[in-house]
């Protein structure tokens, strides 16, 4: 990971492209985000490849992603098999897309 970031040459955008590919090949999943959250709303900053038709610069309402999970408890959170877990087949994420694993961390960057 460290190598992404320390070279010069590729963009952000192709930065987080490759740390999402990386990221999901090794854990076995079929999709990869990186979003920034302002004003309740959640926009797209890298997508890995998906079949899920999500792209960069899509925003989406805070309230019905799995990341507002993540904003209220501000740390690292997982969902193994949302279909399984009391509740969260009301999830709006769940509702809308379906998507059963989830893995989330707050990214903070200051300045």
């Amino acid at each position: 990971m460290k190598n992404i970031f320390f070279n010069l040459a590729p963009s952000l955008e192709h930065k987080f492209f490759t740390l999402l590919n990386d990221g999901t090949e090794f854990l076995n999943l079929n999709l990869g985000i990186i979003s920034r959250i302002y004003n309740e709303v959640y926009r797209v900053y890298g997508v890995s490849n998906n079949t899920m038709n999500i792209h960069v610069g899509d925003d989406f309402e805070l309230s019905k992603t799995y990341c507002l999970d993540i904003l209220n408890r501000q740390k690292t959170l997982y969902y193994q098999d949302v279909a399984k877990i009391t509740g969260m087949e009301k999830h709006p994420c769940y509702i809308t897309t379906q998507l059963r694993a989830y893995i989330g961390t707050p990214i903070l960057i200051e300045g």
